[in-house]
């Protein structure tokens, strides 16, 4: 358990390390060994931080994204036309075929 006490840790990990230790000390706690329990709450302290901590990133990326979201995209500029005269769109002369 000493190598998943570090920050390196996922959220899920994190949570679940957190309801060993809860699980623990409450088991403890029933069979009146509350040194032990105290312990074991003691650990589950350093994996909540964790988790509050990648959560709460989480959260600011999750807002950060949603900003840049709704902002409008960004329009490209028209190019400027080749002649004064010219027309944007060329359509050819329409075919008669019936000759």
């Amino acid at each position: 358990m000493a190598r998943d006490m570090s920050w390196n840790m996922s959220k899920r990990q994190a949570l679940k390390n957190v309801a060993i230790c809860l699980g623990l000390a409450a088991l403890f706690f029933i069979i009146q060994l509350s040194g032990c329990g105290t312990i074991f709450l003691l650990l589950a302290i350093w994996p909540f931080l964790v988790w509050c901590v990648k959560f709460a990133r989480d959260q600011q990326r999750i807002g950060k994204l949603r900003e840049a979201s709704e902002q409008p995209p960004a329009t490209l500029p028209v190019p400027p036309m080749s002649s004064s005269g010219s027309s944007r769109l060329f359509v050819p002369p329409p075919l008669d075929r019936n000759k």
